[in-house]
């Protein structure tokens, strides 16, 4: 089939752009890839940086409130209340009420801090910026705790403030004495709704969803409105565990809203707090996969572009001058091609093969010509032969009538009659001979209606006494079957008629030829002679001059004679006939 398809010239100039575009299309489709998985390598490192941005904001608020808690746990005032507290004292009412002057001032510049209050050991408040409607204790609570175990600031999580009622995250800056202890804790109350800007930030993606974990996992804030859970946006809580414990810091997952998202975190205040930035999948890798398929698509048109360039290149620089070639070779003028005009432009290969054919066809027909001559001179040679054997026959048959005028009128004559009855048979068959287009093949139907007519006029039966019928299919036969035919003919039809004219009565006699598929012939002569007892007698004598030719010419034709049963006389020969070679390359008559 692949050879069947790439049979054409064109169609395999085509197949070596094709093949030789390979290397370059294989390049380009992987260079795309390349390029698209850079840049879901760059959309994913950008949303860590857009993590990042998304907690500029949160940055300084948590920067802003370590200054605050840094520059109140070295004040005066709060050193000597976390002093007598630790040694069990009870603080005066100045000592207190310079403690919440002087956290009230710090804290009343920063609308996004709530509150500031210095803990005892024991969990008790002991000053505050600002008086809450009820004090509890906190020491069983667990931030307290874990924020007295160690030295550096911390968060809480997720707490109300009974002050403002409304969700606040503590900043856990322990007061450490000259010994190295914990004194008291300072607790400063960032209000949440402060930080419900999160994800405003300019240059943020519009579709960027981001939410403010605690180190819990909890959500503390959400971008995504007055619902602060999250809902929706979040991954699986085995991801958000996996956030809390440091380790999980980019990923894709799909949200609980089954929506598939790249996520990025960002860890603040030594991995206390955690802002996690959630991007669509699809609006982030949509672009990357809309510009992958333009780029393929861009390779694809530009190869099919080329092949069918290489289509119609293939068609103007090559093919239309074999085509040229072709058709002059079609239609027998490759030799009279003007290769200066006609093949003005073709390439320089084209133009020697063309001279090399106009050569060879030049050649082709000066042989042929000499052929044809040859032949001609041929045929020129055989028609006069047979012209001149058909004459001489002629002269043979006019010398046997002088010579029959001479005999006595007692000596009977029927040995002459015959014999030049059989010569005008041989005369007329060179005359048919010579008179056909080959010399070669005779057209039988008209040849043997010819050879019955000459043998009934030559038998001297008076005119209408005796009827031939001939039925033979217009087919064309070889010489050298045609003359043993058309003598087993003469001997057959004479033999008939001799036999009319012995009886003395008018006569039918039917000459009939038949041809099968295979090209077998069957030549039936039969006669409506009265019925005899002694057939074989009416029969020719086998040991006749004309018994020995009928069977001499029947063994010519490779044929069998056999007899015909009464009511009719005659006879039947079954041979083979030779098909004549078909006239220009065309199917023979037979």
């Amino acid at each position: 089939m692949i050879n069947t398809l790439f049979q054409s010239l064109q169609r395999r100039l085509v197949l070596i752009f094709g093949l030789a575009l390979c290397v370059p299309f294989a390049f380009g489709i992987w260079a795309s890839l390349d390029l698209y998985e850079d840049a879901l390598r760059s959309a994913r490192e950008t949303t860590q940086g857009y993590a990042m941005l998304a907690s500029n904001y949160e940055t300084n608020v948590l920067w802003q409130t370590h200054q605050i808690g840094e520059s109140l746990i070295n004040d005066a005032s709060i050193l000597a209340m976390a002093g007598d507290s630790s040694d069990g004292g009870n603080p005066g009412a100045a000592d207190v009420a310079r403690c919440r002057a002087v956290m009230a001032q710090a804290i009343a510049p920063f609308p996004d801090l709530g509150n500031v209050t210095l803990f005892g050991l024991d969990g008790n408040a002991l000053c505050r910026g600002f008086e809450a409607p009820q004090s509890r204790n906190v020491r069983e609570r667990p931030w307290f705790r874990a924020a007295l175990a160690r030295t550096a600031p911390s968060y809480s999580g997720y707490e109300i403030s009974a002050r403002l009622n409304e969700p606040i995250l503590l900043y856990l800056r322990p007061v450490i004495g000259a010994d190295g202890k914990a004194l008291a804790l300072l607790a400063l109350s960032i209000r949440m709704n402060w930080l419900r800007s999160i994800g405003q930030e300019p240059g943020l993606p519009p579709d960027a969803e981001v939410t403010l974990l605690d180190r819990d996992g909890a959500v503390l804030v959400s971008s995504s409105g007055k619902d602060d859970t999250g809902a929706g946006q979040l991954p699986d809580a085995t991801f958000i565990q996996a956030i809390a414990k440091g380790g999980l810091r980019r990923f894709e997952a799909r949200g609980t809203d089954g929506v598939p998202r790249i996520y990025a975190v960002n860890a603040l205040a030594q991995n206390s707090i955690f802002v996690l930035l959630g991007m669509s999948r699809d609006a982030v890798m949509g672009p990357l996969r809309l510009s992958l398929m333009t780029q393929l698509a861009a390779i694809s048109f530009v190869s099919i572009a080329g092949m069918i360039a290489a289509l119609i290149a293939g068609r103007i620089l090559v093919t239309r001058w074999t085509d040229k070639l072709t058709t002059a070779a079609a239609t027998g003028r490759l030799g009279a091609i003007e290769i200066d005009s006609e093949l003005h432009g073709a390439p320089r290969e084209i133009r020697v093969l063309a001279e090399t054919l106009q050569n060879m066809a030049t050649r082709i027909e000066n042989r042929e010509a000499d052929l044809r001559r040859a032949l001609d001179r041929e045929r020129a040679v055989v028609r006069e032969i047979h012209h001149r054997v058909k004459n001489n026959l002629q002269i043979v048959t006019s010398l046997l009538n002088l010579y029959q005028r001479q005999l006595p009128n007692d000596r009977p004559d029927h040995g002459f009659s015959e014999l030049q009855t059989r010569i005008r048979a041989l005369a007329l068959i060179h005359r048919q001979l010579y008179e056909s287009e080959n010399l070669k093949e005779v057209e039988l139907a008209s040849f043997m209606e010819r050879l019955c007519r000459l043998l009934q006029d030559g038998s001297g039966l008076p005119p209408g006494s005796v009827r031939v019928e001939v039925e033979v299919p217009p087919i064309r036969m070889l010489d050298d079957c045609v003359i043993p035919l058309a003598l087993l003919t003469t001997e057959l039809l004479m033999n008939s008629l001799k036999h009319i004219a012995a009886d003395g009565r008018n006569g039918l006699i039917r000459v009939k030829l038949t041809v099968s598929a295979d090209c077998g012939g069957e030549l039936v002569i039969s006669d409506d002679r009265p019925f005899s007892s002694d057939i074989a007698a009416q029969m020719p004598d086998p040991g006749s001059i004309s018994g020995r030719l009928i069977d001499s010419f029947a063994r010519q034709i490779g044929g069998a004679l056999s007899r015909i049963d009464p009511p009719e006389f005659g006879s039947i020969i079954r041979f083979s006939i030779k098909k004549p070679a078909p006239p220009d390359g065309g199917m023979a008559d037979l």
